[in-house]
């Protein structure tokens, strides 16, 4: 792998790392909100936060090989996927599970795209 596509999968992986914290803590809030004000705004987050990762996992096309699955069928809609695999529920898993398999790709240079 090029040293220009490391750096920008690097990009992905910080900007994957923060969005997800903050959707993290506000679905804490969303979740465990003393007011419907709290909840609300802790929803808001949420959205943001989860449409910026969807931004980074499609920006780049290594990361959006690892974040649908790895080789599929020509025709497969990689973006598509990630309408019907992502939810409010399990998102921070997933993405701490594609962050892990960017920090392994990195790690071993011997791998070939």
């Amino acid at each position: 792998m090029k040293q220009e596509e490391k750096d920008d999968v690097l990009q992905v992986i910080e900007s994957l790392k923060y969005f997800n914290k903050q959707y993290r803590d506000a679905y804490y809030d969303f979740k465990n909100g003393k007011n419907a004000k709290i909840r609300k705004e802790g929803s808001r987050v949420m959205e943001n936060a989860s449409g910026m990762i969807d931004y980074w996992l499609k920006s780049n096309e290594i990361v959006l090989k690892i974040a649908s699955g790895g080789e599929k069928p020509e025709g497969f809609d990689r973006r598509g996927y990630f309408i019907s695999v992502f939810s409010k529920y399990n998102l921070e898993k997933e993405i701490k599970d594609i962050i892990k398999k960017l920090e392994e790709l990195l790690s071993d240079d011997t791998t070939e795209l």
